[in-house]
């Protein structure tokens, strides 16, 4: 019996990537939407050395008096919370939307791969040890899960 990497076809990888982004088409707006809260979070998560740098300035200052020293920490503490409230909201529902065009990516790709190894004659199948596929389609689909996600 032949190895099966004998009988596996080599794509050159853009020809394989191009065809893995068709299957992400219908999902364009959810990739889209999570890649805009990957800005917004990064811009969110650079504000946080800026919040401190102004936090010093502010007290290290002589031309306000302690309370108002204090009231403006505060607002800036307020400010940073509500920052840091944003960044887990939009890491959230980024994660959400990827995960879930993920799941529906990989269901269409195992559903089509079933569906050719139906189509596949029992000369064809007995060449392949079974084994092999069955690990062979469910690591492939995880990992094309991965990626999508």
């Amino acid at each position: 019996m032949r190895d099966f990497d004998e009988q596996t076809r080599h794509t050159s990888d853009a020809k394989i990537f191009s065809r893995l982004m068709r299957y992400a088409g219908p999902y364009k707006l959810n990739f889209i939407i999570a890649l805009l809260f990957i800005f917004i979070d990064v811009a969110l998560s650079s504000v946080a050395p800026m919040i401190l740098g102004f936090i010093i300035r502010v007290v290290e200052t002589d031309s306000y008096s302690q309370s108002m020293k204090l009231w403006i920490v505060m607002g800036i503490i307020a400010f940073f919370v509500f920052a840091l409230v944003m960044i887990l909201t939009m890491t959230y529902f980024q994660q959400i939307l990827l995960q879930t065009a993920g799941q529906k990516i990989v269901r269409q790709i195992r559903g089509e791969v079933f569906e050719h190894i139906e189509q596949l004659s029992l000369g064809q199948i007995y060449k392949i040890p079974i084994g092999k596929l069955v690990t062979r389609v469910t690591n492939d689909t995880n990992t094309l899960s991965e990626m999508y996600t």
